[in-house]
């Protein structure tokens, strides 16, 4: 009897030892069930936390695009009141400053607007029209601006020229070597786009040209805010494709470098163009002509000029506890002919960029 009862008792020994092993095992499992469960939640919560973040910092950034809008009608309708004849716009005016960082709900905000009518129009080098002569201005603006910006180290102009014109020109002819089987043979082949540019960040694909090029050399600086970004100047710049698409710039707002461009041989007078905007901004071609006796023999550079401005970017960023989002459009401003109408001062988006 007692061998038989020793049996039993280690019968239930080995169960119970065999139950606390499956207890065991079943909360070891269910712990990293637990822990599994709690990562993805805090994931989750991250994510969703991070979405409305973003999202915050987005509406940031819209509400300071709205800003420099609203700047840019309030001068229009300033310069409707007092003449249409003589509207202008010039790097004297308040638009210019933007919006400097201000506290916006929980987040901050800093907006940047940038003359696009101050800029050279490169789709220009290739025209529709059977009248060559707007294309070859153009062409001859280009090289005069390329021959001197340092950043394209010294690269033949012409040879620049004529591979954005490939790009742009709606045949497959090759000049110099820069067509469809040029960019089909690239180790990130893409196809040759045979239209106008619709962006400045497009030039970067062309042959002969970099993101370095075309947008310059950039530094970051943290500060208690937000990232200021020091740039040497590039490209983009001096070049746009949403400006005046009769190659018009306005004179009151364009860099030197432009205006030297635009004038040609007599380049020199842009330093007199630039130092005497300080004083006023030109108002039409008498005045210019006026102020600055040079230009009077220039018959055909009227074509070329322009006093006013409807094309501008805008660059507007939105921080919110650390994320950071950033706007980038172009609006056309329309501003009717008469005082009257100032009410009906509208913008039209050319173009609408969110960064996250």
């Amino acid at each position: 009897m007692s061998g038989e009862s020793e049996r039993t008792l280690n019968l239930l020994r080995d169960e119970r030892g065999v139950a606390l092993l499956v207890c065991l095992l079943v909360m070891a499992i269910l712990t990293v069930v637990v822990l599994e469960f709690h990562y993805e939640v805090q994931v989750d919560a991250a994510l969703t936390g991070n979405s409305f973040l973003a999202l915050e910092a987005e509406y940031a950034a819209r509400s300071g695009v709205a800003f420099c809008m609203a700047m840019l009608k309030e001068d229009a309708a300033n310069d409707l009141e007092l003449s249409k004849d003589l509207r202008t716009d010039s790097l004297t005016e308040e638009w210019v400053l933007g919006l400097e960082p201000i506290q916006v709900a929980r987040g901050i905000v800093t907006a940047r607007i940038f003359d696009e009518d101050g800029k050279l129009n490169i789709n220009r080098v290739v025209s529709t029209e059977r009248d060559k002569k707007d294309e070859k201005e153009a062409r001859d603006q280009l090289k005069r601006l390329f021959a001197e910006l340092a950043i394209l180290d010294n690269a033949d102009p012409d040879e620049r020229i004529i591979f954005v014109r490939d790009w742009i020109d709606a045949d497959s002819v090759t000049r110099h070597d820069a067509e469809e089987d040029y960019y089909r043979n690239l180790p990130v082949p893409y196809v040759c786009k045979n239209s106008w540019l619709d962006s400045i960040e497009e030039l970067a694909l062309i042959k002969g040209f970099t993101r370095e090029i075309v947008f310059g050399q950039r530094t970051w600086t943290e500060t208690e805010f937000f990232t200021e970004e020091l740039i040497e100047p590039g490209l983009a710049d001096y070049l746009t494709v949403f400006g005046s698409g009769e190659g018009r710039v306005n004179i009151n707002t364009a860099s030197e470098p432009v205006i030297r461009a635009v004038f040609g041989k007599n380049a020199a007078i842009a330093g007199t163009i630039v130092s005497g905007r300080q004083t006023a901004p030109f108002a039409s071609m008498a005045d210019l002509k006026q102020r600055v006796p040079a230009v009077i023999s220039m018959k055909q550079i009227g074509k070329s000029l322009a006093f006013r401005s409807n094309c501008f970017s805008i660059v507007s960023e939105g921080v919110v506890h650390g994320m950071r989002v950033t706007i980038e459009t172009v609006v056309r401003r329309r501003v009717p002919g008469d005082a009257d109408g100032v009410r009906n001062i509208s913008f039209e988006t050319l173009a609408w960029k969110v960064t996250r």
